[in-house]
């Protein structure tokens, strides 16, 4: 009974997080991804607000995720990402 249990649950699990428009699957990644030529790194650099989550285990009672993109001088970038402690009390 424990394992039916167990097996529909992920089974509506895999369902959900197709939902969510996430591809599950197991396996090497696609080949046939286009790379974007005329990507302009300058247009996506700056702080970036999250405004919906995809559930991800890493990443439990987690919210408020902002991002920041900076160009450094040898031309990469980098990013830095804080989050709020979804369970943490603030005393103001």
């Amino acid at each position: 009974m424990y394992v039916k249990c167990l097996g529909c649950c992920l089974l509506v699990g895999l369902v959900l997080q197709s939902a969510d428009a996430q591809s599950v699957g197991l396996g090497k990644c696609p080949e046939n991804i286009k790379v974007v030529n005329d990507f302009d790194v300058l247009k996506y650099l700056g702080v970036w607000y999250e405004q919906y989550r995809y559930f991800t285990v890493f990443q439990p009672g987690r919210k408020c995720t902002v991002t920041n993109y900076t160009r450094n001088d040898d031309g990469t970038v980098e990013v830095s990402t804080s989050q709020q402690n979804r369970w943490m009390i603030n005393h103001s």
